[in-house]
């Protein structure tokens, strides 16, 4: 079990450092044996929706990208994932094929 950390944040807002730490702290809390960010959930969000079919103009958009180039890097993260979505269906074989 996992101990509970409970630390509000300083000022009753969630500010970047006091979330960072609170990832830091569950994710080794976690012992999976990597390291956590708050990043690292961001990355993790658009490359689930990228693969889930999402237009890379909205994921664009949500993480607020200037340039179509910064958000292109998530094409790259998953290629298997990615070619078995663009893959040409397999064919299922008919009863006399058996």
């Amino acid at each position: 079990m996992i101990p509970v950390r409970c630390s509000s944040p300083p000022t009753g807002a969630l500010g970047a450092t006091w979330l960072t730490g609170q990832v830091h702290h569950y994710v080794d809390a976690s012992e999976v044996g990597k390291s956590g960010s708050c990043h690292l959930f961001r990355h993790t969000c658009a490359t689930l929706m990228l693969e889930g079919g999402a237009d890379i103009r909205y994921i664009q958009e949500l993480l607020g990208h200037r340039d179509l180039g910064s958000t292109h890097i998530y094409t790259r993260v998953a290629p298997e994932r990615l070619a078995a979505i663009h893959a040409p269906p397999t064919r299922r074989p008919t009863a006399h094929q058996h």
